[in-house]
C-alpha cells in the first residue's frame, strides 16, 4: 500500500510539474504558410501573378520597344511583317491568362488598350491573341482566335504605335488594358 501511495504522490508531483511548464509553452510552426499578396491591378508587375477571381490567373511576361511586330492572318502561309516606322516604334506588353473556369473561355471579346505618356498624352492601342507566351510570338487575326480550356494558359499581346519622343523619353509612361471588364495598368516608366 505505501508503494502505491509514494507512486501516485510522485505521479502528482510530476503531473504538476508539467502542467507548471506547459502554461508557459508556446507553440510555433516551424514552415509558417505563405499569404498570397494580392495584386494591384493599378500597377501590375511583370512576371507577377495575379489572381482575378471569374477571370483567371494574369501574369505579365514581358515588355519590349520594339520596330517590327509580327502577325498571321488566315490564309497566309507565313506572318506578315508590320513595321513601325522611322519616326516611332511599338510599345508591347505580352501577358499570359489561365483559365482558371470550369469550362472553356473566349478571352479579349471586350479589349482596349491605351497608352498614357507623362500624365497628359494618350494614346490608342491594339491587341492580339498569340500561340506562345513572351516575346517570340505573334500576333493572330480576330478570325484565328480561339477557346481557352479550363487550366490552359492563353497568350496576348498588348500594343501601341508610340513616337521616338516617347520611348526615348525618362517620362512616366502606363499602359492600360481593359479585357473583358477587368482592367490593369501597368507602369512602363514611373
Amino acid at each position: 500500500m505505501k508503494k502505491i501511495l509514494c507512486f501516485l504522490l510522485v505521479l502528482s508531483v510530476l503531473a504538476s510539474l508539467c502542467g507548471a511548464a506547459c502554461a508557459d509553452l508556446t507553440v510555433r510552426r516551424v514552415n509558417p504558410p505563405e499569404e498570397k499578396e494580392e495584386a494591384d491591378l493599378s500597377d501590375l508587375k511583370l512576371n507577377r501573378e495575379a489572381e482575378i477571381e471569374d477571370f483567371g490567373l494574369l501574369t505579365l511576361t514581358d515588355f519590349q520597344f520594339r520596330d517590327k511586330f509580327y502577325l498571321w492572318e488566315k490564309g497566309m502561309k507565313d506572318t506578315s511583317v508590320n513595321r513601325s516606322g522611322t519616326e516611332a516604334d511599338y510599345a508591347v506588353l505580352y501577358a499570359d491568362i489561365v483559365n482558371t473556369a470550369p469550362k472553356a473561355r473566349t478571352y479579349a471579346a471586350e479589349c482596349t488598350v491605351s497608352v498614357m505618356f507623362d500624365g497628359k498624352y494618350e494614346y490608342e492601342g491594339w491587341f492580339f491573341q498569340s500561340e506562345k507566351s513572351g516575346g517570340d510570338g505573334y500576333g493572330m487575326d480576330e478570325s484565328d482566335r480561339y477557346d481557352i480550356d479550363p487550366l490552359y494558359a492563353g497568350h496576348f499581346i498588348f500594343g501601341c504605335t508610340l513616337p521616338n519622343y516617347v520611348v526615348q523619353s525618362e517620362k512616366p509612361l502606363a499602359m492600360t488594358v481593359s479585357i473583358d471588364g477587368v482592367e490593369f495598368t501597368c507602369n512602363i516608366r514611373k
